[in-house]
This record gives C-alpha cells, sequence and structure tokens, in this order.
C-alpha cells in the first residue's frame, strides 16, 4: 500500500512549531477537486481559530502553483499541510465513473498509510465546505472503527434493498464524511478487504456508488452514528426549482457545522453562485484564491448543468452558448 505514495511534502510556517494537540484532517482529490479541497480546508481555519490543523492533502498530481497557495494557507493560519503525491495506475483499474474518478480511492490509501503514525482523523471530501465550530472529540470513536453520519432515509433504504443487506437501512451513510479510528482500521483491515470487494469481476455491477457501497458493507457493525449537523447534504441542482433561493436555509441551518455540496455543480462552479453557497464564498475571499479561480464547465456532464443554472439566473447569452455547447457535444458523442 505505501508504494502507491511516491512523494511526501511537508509545508508548515515558518514561526510554528509542531504540536502535539492538534485536529488531523483529510483530503484526497485529482486535479478537478484540488481548488475545492483548499477551500474547504480554509473552511475549516476561519471557523475553528483556535484549534490547530494538520491537514493531510493525497493528490496523484500537484502543481507548483497549488503548493504556493498551500504554503501561503501555512503561513496565514499557522497550519502544517503534508502533501501525499500518489502513483494511482492500480486504482484506474477499480470501478469509476464520469462523476466519480479513481480519486474516491484515495481515502482508503490515507486511512492506511497514515494508521502508523497517527490516531485519529477526519476525511472530508473537497465539496464539504465548514460553517461552524467543529467540536468533535475522539472519545466518540475510541472503542469504533469510524464515526459517520446516516444518509436520508430513501437513500438508506434503497441501498439496504439494492445491497441486499436490509440492515444497512439503518446505518448506510455518506462517505464524504468520516471520522476514523486509524489504528483500529488497520487492525481490521478496511483498506485490504475493499480492494478484496471492489477487484471482483461484477463489482462494477453490484456496486453504484463504489467505495461507498463496500464501506458500508464492510463497516456497518464498527461504526459511530454522529449528528447530521456534520455532514449536512444539499444538492445546487435544488436552486433550479427555487425562484426565491431562500428554500436551502431549511436544510442549511445554523446548527450546520459541516456542509456537503453532492451532486455536479459545486460551490466552486463559475455558475453556482447562490445564497446556499455563501459558506463556500467566504472561504475563498479568506483564502490564496480568488473569484476568478472558479471553475467553468469542462466536462459533458457538466455542461448538461451550467446552461440550466445560467438560464435560471437569467444570464440568457451566456446560457445559450452553453447550451449550444452542450448541444454540439451530445450530437457528437463527447460525453467526457
Amino acid at each position: 500500500m505505501n508504494s502507491i505514495v511516491t512523494h511526501k511534502q511537508v509545508l508548515k510556517a515558518k514561526s510554528n512549531s509542531s504540536q502535539v494537540n492538534c485536529i488531523d484532517i483529510i483530503y484526497g482529490s485529482d486535479e478537478n477537486y484540488q481548488f475545492g479541497a483548499g477551500v474547504s480546508a480554509v473552511s475549516l481555519l476561519i471557523n475553528n481559530p483556535h484549534i490547530f490543523f494538520r491537514f493531510h492533502f493525497f493528490f496523484n498530481t500537484v502543481d507548483t502553483q497549488f503548493l504556493d497557495k498551500l504554503r501561503q494557507i501555512t503561513e496565514q493560519f499557522s497550519a502544517e499541510i503534508i502533501v501525499y503525491e500518489l502513483d494511482n495506475a492500480l486504482l484506474k483499474k477499480l470501478p469509476s465513473s464520469d462523476v466519480w474518478s479513481s480519486a474516491m480511492y484515495f481515502r482508503l490509501i490515507a486511512f492506511d498509510y497514515l494508521s502508523s503514525d497517527y490516531d485519529y482523523a477526519l476525511y472530508l471530501d473537497a465539496d464539504v465546505i465548514c460553517n461552524g465550530s467543529l467540536g468533535l472529540a475522539t472519545s466518540l470513536i475510541e472503542n469504533s472503527v469510524c464515526g459517520v453520519i446516516a444518509d436520508d432515509l430513501g437513500v438508506r433504504t434503497k441501498s439496504g434493498s439494492r445491497l441486499r443487506t436490509p440492515e444497512l437501512v439503518d446505518t448506510y451513510f455518506n462517505s464524504g464524511v468520516m471520522f476514523v479510528n486509524l489504528k483500529k482500521w488497520h487492525e481490521e483491515q478496511i483498506t485490504t478487504k475493499c480492494f478484496e470487494l471492489l477487484s471482483a469481476d461484477n463489482a462494477k455491477v453490484l456496486y453504484k456508488y463504489p467505495d461507498q457501497d463496500v464501506l458500508n458493507l464492510l463497516l456497518k457493525d464498527k461504526l459511530v452514528l454522529l449528528d447530521k449537523r456534520f455532514n449536512t447534504i444539499y444538492t445546487l441542482k435544488n436552486e433550479l426549482y427555487d425562484s426565491t433561493h431562500q428554500k436551502y436555509s431549511d436544510i442549511i441551518t445554523t446548527d450546520t457545522v459541516l456542509i456537503h455540496y453532492t451532486g455536479v455543480t459545486k460551490p466552486w462552479h463559475t455558475w453556482a453562485n447562490y445564497p446556499a453557497s455563501q459558506p463556500f464564498y467566504r472561504a475563498l475571499e479568506q483564502s490564496p484564491w480568488a473569484i476568478t479561480d472558479l471553475k467553468p464547465a469542462t466536462k459533458f456532464v457538466e455542461r448538461k448543468k451550467e446552461y440550466k443554472h445560467l438560464f435560471k439566473q437569467g444570464a440568457l447569452v451566456a446560457g445559450c452558448i452553453s447550451g449550444i455547447k452542450y448541444l454540439f457535444e451530445k450530437l457528437n458523442g463527447k460525453k467526457r
């Protein structure tokens, strides 16, 4: 497993020595989500100024400009950042899709790799933004492999039926937020067992959400359920059906700590500037990145959403241009 990690770089503030008491945060993403992961880290820092964070970024590739911005974060917030570069050739052989790349498996590598040096860590998807004080104690998971947040009842019910494991109706969780007891993870050989299930010939047929499904099957008796405020799921697709753009506040409340922006449209997309995205924008303003770094649609699945949101926002010319590009790609079979 360690051979997958090819390079490690430690970034820390010159004025800050290593601290014993801190919270370790893990991100794993490809180049398409790195910007989001960087802003997500800043959202944790600005909402938890009295906590020392050590961030672990697991990437398949990273450029010098991105590293420079991470260095700026360490100096600005006196944080520590460790960047791990992966050779993900083997991971690319596992089930993936246009929406979920092999980067979804980076977390599995990270949990096992870090278990030799650290006891606990909080994993966050790049599209998770902090909106309040974290307040997670390791005592919550000292007797379990991990702490997770149960998905909505409809998802749990369908997943239990789909995976032929009815008891998952009580525990099926979204893997975008996982508070992990790294030692127990390693002892239980969870990463190895995940890859065994994912390497089966029929894995792509069996698992609709590959990494998430196998994690649920393996951890159903080894987890602790945490409060929903630590993984409040919100899809910006909702904005297409809400002319007021205020209904999000029924989901993202003042108690919400971690917002998980699921779906194709992310808050870092150029067409996603809604009130629901403001926690991301607040972090962006205090980060080394700027509005000009927001991402336009580059994939077919993104273009399919972009033009609809632009029309909803009244940007008719931009929406028409995006729609024409979408139709052109659709007619020419360019769906990647």
